[in-house]
């Protein structure tokens, strides 16, 4: 493995560097080139990743947005559980504005929220606290509200960093960020590693059962595009590395709308039932022998 080669070769150089005699030293000034600590002080005050996140309309103004971006484990698994109240809390109130006032129609399909899921959540949250269940609604009458315009929700939206989201993917916490991470529209996960895509991904695949698909155009994505079940590479500036990793090769992100809305519904789909197709060649192979052999006389 990598951590035995490296220590393969401490030891080597533990041997070599052995009764050196020291005859002079050299450095290199590497230096900052004008205004950089200004620019990067002023970037991290504009919340850049936000910023991205609204450009590429992941996330909206109008989203209730939570930033997590705690610097140990204890600041974060606090930062989790008051997002996940406080999302709970929201939408407590708004089965209630429901149940009470039905002139507040609500669209809860455009929430992103799975309320089956939620009402799992809540009715385990009254069971802990030993509080009193108030009558509940089913998550079928629910759904049949989609018809109806909300104006005053429009989802979650969660913001985390890459110092934070590597404790939310520890084995305490990471069921705790995979709860509100399903609950968001949008997660956004920036200045992430490669090993932190991935086991995002991987989170995903086998808790949720989920199809999952990747997308990215650099070598810091092949990791995560490689995890997913549907491999997307985009050849551009950064290199060739993540098309050569994927199943699918996109020249630009915009094709990626053909690729999933077109082909992704209608390639490699049979028009007929899979055990239709295997017992076919079996019945009809099999039923002119039996016949032969149920009618055959000999004469």
């Amino acid at each position: 493995t990598s951590i035995e080669n490296q220590e393969k070769v401490r030891n080597v150089y533990e041997e070599i560097e052995k009764k050196l005699k020291l005859i002079c030293a050299t450095a290199i000034e590497n230096k900052l080139q004008d205004g950089v600590p200004q620019c990067i002080e002023r970037l991290t005050c504009a919340e850049t990743a936000h910023n991205i996140g609204l450009s590429c309309r992941l996330l909206t103004n109008d989203m209730e947005l939570y930033v997590i971006q705690e610097e140990n484990e204890n600041d974060v698994e606090k930062k989790l559980q008051e997002v996940r109240n406080d999302m709970i809390n929201k939408i407590e109130q708004l089965f209630y504005v429901y149940i009470e006032d039905k002139s507040k129609r609500l669209n809860w399909k455009d929430w992103g929220i799975d309320v089956m899921k939620f009402n799992r959540y809540r009715i385990s949250d009254y069971q802990n606290n030993n509080k009193t269940q108030h009558p509940n609604v089913h998550a079928t009458t629910i759904f049949h509200t989609n018809q109806l315009n909300s104006e005053e929700f429009y989802g979650f939206g969660l913001l985390i960093t890459g110092e934070a989201l590597a404790f939310a993917l520890s084995n305490k916490l990471k069921m705790k960020f995979l709860e509100i991470g399903t609950m968001c529209k949008a997660v956004v996960c920036c200045r992430a590693t490669p090993l932190q895509k991935a086991q995002v991904v991987d989170l995903v695949m086998k808790n949720e059962r989920k199809i999952t698909l990747a997308i990215g155009d650099g070598a810091n994505d092949v990791s995560m595009i490689q995890k997913a079940h549907i491999d997307v590479g985009i050849s551009g500036q950064e290199g060739r590395q993540a098309v050569l990793a994927s199943d699918y090769s996109l020249g630009q992100f915009r094709f990626l709308e053909i690729l999933l809305l077109v082909h992704g519904r209608f390639s490699a789909q049979t028009l007929y039932n899979p055990f239709f197709i295997a017992t076919y060649n079996v019945f009809f192979t099999s039923l002119p022998v039996l016949v032969l052999g149920v009618f055959d006389q000999v004469s």
